[in-house]
Order: C-alpha cells, then structure tokens, then sequence
C-alpha cells in the first residue's frame, strides 16, 4: 500500500495523506500488484479509494442511477467520463402485489412478520435485475459501476433503506431521516455491485415529498 500511496503522491493527488483505504481494497493488492506487474488503476471517490485493478481501466467507469417509484423502477446507465446514457431498463415494482400505494405497504410492514426485510429485498432483487439489463446492454462490467444515485418518494427511500415508515402516515408525518446519506454498497444486504461503490441518497423534503422530487428539480 504504501508504495501504491507514494505513486498516487508523485501525481499529485490531493489531501493524499488522508487518504482511506478500505480493508476490502487492502485484501486486493498483495496477489493484483505483482500479478499486474505493478501496472494498477486506482479509483479514487470522495478522498477514498475505492478500487484498484490491474491495467489501464480509466476508460471503464460508470455509474447508474435508479427511479425507485412505487409502481415503476427504472434504472440508468451512464459513464462517468462523458456522461453519456449508456443503456435504460425498466420494470414494474414488486411490491405492488401487496398493494398499489404507499400506504399499503407500510400496512403491510406493520402487519406481517419481517414485512419490512421482504419489502427491502424485493427491490433490491428488482434493482439487481435492472444492472443485470443495463450493464449486458452496454456490455460492460457492472464491477466498475462506482457511483450510484438512488431517488424515489420517502415511503419507497425508507423501504429500501429498511427503515421502519410507520411514522410517515399518521400526522405528523414524520420521516426517520430527510437529509442525503452516503453509503457503500456493501451497506445494503444482496445488493450486487462493487462493495466499496457509493451510493447517494438524495435528500428528502417531508413525508410525501421524496428524493424524487428534489432529483427532477
């Protein structure tokens, strides 16, 4: 690590000694770097390092960015460099089956045993299924998907977070959280992208106004 941080200092990298690494990371290098020959890209986010493969991959760095609605997910690919939308997919929420608003389904979460983890992994299956789409389409790896922006209305934001929404129906609709959250994807159970990738939840603004909304402003 240390030779692959003084590497990073001689290009000038900011506030390299503050740099985080994660374990996960750490793990990697021992058997990639002399496999590679010492020729490695690093990805760095947010002043931490969060991947490191063997070559020149500066050209494979993607995000995706997914609409969580409550009847309609849709997800969309894009590159990170150009900005350019790569691939879209679509597909209807699961969660549907247990009622077509909000309200039912934090019905369903207050009346059926691990209501709230069967709803968290039914979108994340379907958010699964969308990068499968997406990234066969652009026939890319979905490992180097790095960034990930999620919106969608505060009942669905809450539901793929597992964070109980019983108080958002009863006044005065009170959400647990309403400022923006930056978490791995490791922080979400199933959830089938690079572990140490980001993710951005935008900020919501009260109980039925979500992230969604604050994304198309």
């Amino acid at each position: 690590w240390e030779r692959i941080k003084d590497k990073l200092s001689l290009m000038k990298i900011e506030n390299i000694s503050n740099l985080k690494v994660p374990i996960e990371i750490l793990k990697k290098i021992t058997n990639l770097i002399r496999r590679a020959d010492f020729r490695v890209t690093v990805t760095i986010l947010n002043n931490e390092i969060i991947d490191i493969e063997s070559g020149n991959t500066t050209k494979s760095s993607y995000g995706i960015a997914f609409d969580i609605g409550t009847t309609t997910v849709v997800g969309y690919l894009v590159d990170l460099r150009t900005g350019e939308e790569l691939s879209v997919f679509a597909k209807t929420n699961p969660q549907v089956i247990h009622g077509d608003d909000i309200i039912s389904r934090i019905e369903f979460v207050q009346k059926q045993k691990d209501g709230l983890e069967k709803l968290q992994r039914e979108i994340v299956n379907t958010l699964n299924e969308i990068i499968r789409e997406t990234t066969q389409k652009a026939k890319i790896n979905k490992k180097n998907i790095y960034e990930t922006v999620i919106v969608g209305n505060t009942c669905m934001h809450h539901l793929f977070l597992s964070l109980n929404p019983i108080n958002l129906a009863p006044s005065p609709y009170i959400p647990v959280i309403k400022e923006s959250l930056s978490l791995k994807a490791k922080d979400i159970p199933g959830l089938s992208l690079n572990p140490t990738a980001n993710i951005c939840m935008l900020p919501n603004i009260s109980a039925f106004v979500g992230a969604d909304i604050v994304g198309g402003i």
